[in-house]
C-alpha cells in the first residue's frame, strides 16, 4: 500500500481528515492592513508561530472596514466547514483589537454556537444579565478552581462582544511548559509609534497564547503545568524561612513608577535621562539588579501592591474591567484564578494600612481632567465595562492599568473610602481638576505638613511623564520618552525630598514597571515562582525583566550601589516589614528584602 501510495503521489485529503478526526488545523486572520508594514510583520510571525505547532493560515486583509471584517469572518467559517460539523464541532474563536483581529479555530472541543460575523463584528456593548454572571457557562474566563477543568481541549478561547473598538476578552488556559518565545516582534517599523508597536504586542501576545490553547497535547501539558506549578508552590512555601533584616525607622514611603524600560537603557546610558541615572544615584542608592515581576503593565502594578502573580488577563492589560473569577486561595493567600478585579478578601498593602490606623494615598496625573473618562478621585471603569483609559486623550493622559488599587474590591466597593485615598496628584503648585471632589487634596498640598502627609504615597505619572508613550497624545512631550521623565521627577523629586515628612524619616524609591517588553527582556530573579494561571509570569520568560531601581532617604549614603537582586515583591516585603505588616502573597516568599546593602546610612531599630 505504501509503494502505492508512493507511486501514486497520492496526498491526503486535509479537509477530509479534519472532518474525520472532527478537528481542525486551519487558522484564520483577519489583518487590519497588509499594506501596513506593521500588520505585515504581525502576520509573518502568526503564520510562522502557527506552522510550529502544525497549523495553517488563511489570511484576509480587512482595511480596517468593519463590513469587510463582517464578510471575511463569514468567508473563514464558511472555508473551514468541513471542520466545523458534527456532534464534536470546535468552537470559532476571535481575539481582535483597533488595530487587526486574529481567528484562531479550537482544534477540537464541545458543541457550542459559532456566531457569524455579524454577530461578532457588532459594536454594541451587550452586558451579561444577572443570571449569566452566576452561569459559568457565561463567564469570560476560566474558572480555575480544585474540582474545576477546562470545557475542552487546553482550555477554550471565546470572544466577548466588543464595544467601542476595545479588545475581545479571551480565555484560555496558561502557557504550558516550555512553551516559549512563541511570540517574536519584528523590528520597529519606521513612523511606528511605541503605543502602537505595544497594541501590536498585545494582540499578538493573546493570538498567540489562544493559539497555544488548543490541541489535546497542549490541553495535557497544561493540565500538569497547572498541577506542578501548585506543587512547587507549596513545596516552596513550606521550605521559605526569612530572618528580618534590621531596618531603620522609615515612617514615610513615597513610590513613583515609571513605564517600559530596559536598565541598558536608562540606568545604563545616563546621557539618556541623566538626572534619573546620574543625579538621583548620586544622591542615594541605585540598585542595579532590580526586576519586574511579568508582562505586560498591569500585572507588575498589581503584584507591587498586593503580592498577586500575574494571570491571562492582568497580563494583558485587563482591557475590560472584569471581576476575577475561579478564585482559590492557595498559600500564603495567592489566588488561583484569573481576572481582574479581585474579591473583597484579598489584601493589599492599602487595606493592610488601613486596618493598622495608618494613612495612604494613591496620586493619579490627570486623573479627572476629562470628567466623562474618569472620575477625578477613584476613578475606574464600570465593573464589566471596556477600559476607554488605555489610549491617553487631548489633556488627560490617566491610565486606569496603571492605579493598581482599584483592582481591588475592598477598596473601591466603599466608594466614599476610596474618594478619600485614590485622588488626582495635582500641579506642582496644587492645583486640582475642575472635577475634583470636595476636600481633596494633591501631594504638593499634601507634603507641606508632615501632620497631611501620608505614610505611603503611591505616585503614578499620565501617561506622557512616565514614558509610556512617545510622541505624546495628552501634552506636549520632550525630545524622547526619557526626557519625559526626567522633567517629571526634576519637577517632583524635589518637593518630596524638601518635605518634612521625608527629611524626618522618608523613603523614595523609583523605579519602572517592566522592561521594555517580552522579547527584549523576560528574565527573573529572586526565585520569582510561576503564577497558578500563568506559569510564564512574563509571556515569553520567568519575569518582567532587569529595569534598576533607585531610592532616596535619610537613611541612605549617597552613591550607595548595590548588585544583591531584587523584585517588585521584595519592595512590597520591605514596605511591609517597616510598618509593621505581615507579609502578603508571593512577598511572603521572596528570599530579598532592602537591608543593610541600601540602608547605609541608618540608625537600627
Amino acid at each position: 500500500m505504501l509503494d502505492a501510495i508512493e507511486r501514486l503521489n497520492y496526498k491526503p485529503n486535509a479537509i477530509a481528515r479534519q472532518f474525520v478526526n472532527q478537528c481542525t488545523t486551519m487558522l484564520g486572520v483577519l489583518v487590519g492592513d497588509l499594506s501596513n508594514p506593521c500588520y505585515a510583520q504581525m502576520a509573518q510571525v502568526v503564520e510562522r508561530a502557527a506552522f510550529r505547532f502544525g497549523y495553517t493560515t488563511m489570511f484576509c486583509n480587512i482595511e480596517g472596514e468593519q463590513e469587510i471584517a463582517v464578510t471575511g469572518v463569514d468567508t473563514l467559517l464558511a472555508h473551514l466547514a468541513a471542520a466545523l460539523t458534527g456532534p464534536d464541532a470546535p468552537t470559532a474563536a476571535f481575539v481582535s483589537n483597533d488595530i487587526g483581529a486574529i481567528a484562531p479555530i479550537e482544534a477540537c472541543g464541545a458543541r457550542r454556537h459559532r456566531p457569524s460575523g455579524r454577530e461578532l463584528a457588532s459594536p454594541r456593548d451587550r452586558r451579561p444579565s444577572a443570571a449569566n454572571e452566576e452561569d459559568p457557562k457565561h463567564m469570560h474566563h476560566t474558572r480555575r478552581g480544585p474540582s474545576s477543568r477546562p470545557s475542552g481541549p487546553g482550555g477554550s478561547v471565546r470572544s466577548a462582544p466588543l464595544s467601542d473598538g476595545m479588545t475581545r476578552l479571551v480565555r484560555r488556559a496558561p502557557l504550558s511548559a516550555g512553551m516559549t518565545r512563541l511570540v517574536r516582534r519584528a523590528p520597529l517599523s519606521a513612523g511606528m509609534t511605541r503605543f502602537a508597536r505595544r497594541q501590536a504586542w498585545l494582540s499578538l501576545a493573546a493570538a498567540s497564547l489562544a493559539l497555544l490553547a488548543t490541541g489535546t497535547a497542549q490541553a495535557a501539558q497544561t493540565t500538569q503545568t497547572a498541577q506542578a506549578t501548585r506543587a512547587m508552590r507549596a513545596a516552596h512555601t513550606s521550605h521559605a524561612a526569612h530572618t528580618a533584616p534590621k531596618l531603620p525607622p522609615v515612617g514615610h514611603v513615597f513610590v513613583i513608577v515609571l513605564e517600559n524600560q530596559n536598565y541598558a537603557s536608562t540606568f545604563g546610558d545616563p546621557s539618556a535621562d541623566p538626572y534619573l541615572a546620574r543625579t538621583l544615584p548620586r544622591q542615594g542608592a541605585l540598585l542595579k539588579d532590580y526586576y519586574g515581576t511579568g508582562h505586560f503593565s498591569n500585572d507588575n502594578y498589581i503584584s507591587l501592591v498586593s503580592g498577586q502573580p500575574p494571570n491571562p488577563l492582568t497580563q494583558a492589560d485587563c482591557t475590560t474591567f472584569v471581576n476575577f473569577t475561579g478564585a482559590v486561595t492557595l498559600s500564603k493567600g495567592v489566588q488561583g484564578g484569573s481576572g481582574c478585579v479581585y474579591p473583597s478578601s484579598v489584601a493589599n498593602i492599602a487595606t493592610q494600612l488601613s486596618a493598622k490606623g495608618l494613612s495612604w494615598k494613591a496620586y493619579e496625573e490627570d486623573m479627572g481632567n476629562d470628567p466623562k473618562r474618569e472620575a477625578a478621585a477613584c476613578g475606574h471603569p464600570a465593573v464589566g465595562s471596556p477600559d476607554n483609559t488605555l489610549i491617553a486623550a487631548a489633556g488627560d493622559g490617566y491610565a486606569t492599568r496603571h492605579d493598581p488599587f482599584v483592582y481591588f474590591h475592598s477598596v473601591i466597593n466603599n466608594r466614599s473610602y476610596c474618594d478619600k485615598h485614590i485622588v488626582a496628584l495635582g500641579s506642582p503648585t496644587g492645583k486640582l481638576p475642575g472635577a475634583a471632589i470636595r476636600g481633596e487634596t494633591g501631594l504638593a498640598t499634601d507634603l507641606k505638613q508632615t501632620s497631611t502627609t501620608p505614610a505611603f504615597s503611591f505616585i503614578t505619572p499620565n501617561l506622557c511623564n512616565d514614558g509610556h508613550d512617545y510622541p505624546c497624545t495628552n501634552q506636549r512631550g520632550g525630545a524622547s520618552a526619557l526626557a519625559d521623565i526626567d522633567r517629571f521627577l526634576q519637577t517632583w523629586v524635589p518637593k518630596i525630598a524638601h518635605s518634612p515628612a521625608f527629611r524626618r524619616n522618608g523613603m523614595l524609591e523609583i523605579t519602572f514597571d517592566e522592561s521594555e517588553g517580552p522579547t527584549e527582556d523576560s528574565s527573573a530573579c529572586c526565585h520569582e515562582l510561576p503564577g497558578p494561571a500563568a506559569p510564564l509570569p512574563g509571556i515569553a520568560g520567568p519575569g518582567g525583566g532587569k529595569i534598576g531601581a533607585v531610592l532616596l532617604s535619610p537613611f541612605i549614603k549617597p552613591q550607595t550601589v548595590t548588585s544583591k537582586p531584587y523584585n517588585h515583591y521584595s519592595s512590597l516585603a520591605t514596605w511591609e516589614l517597616l510598618f509593621g505588616l505581615h507579609r502578603l502573597a508571593d512577598a511572603a516568599t521572596v528570599p530579598t528584602t532592602f537591608g543593610t546593602d541600601v540602608f547605609t546610612d541608618a540608625p537600627k531599630r
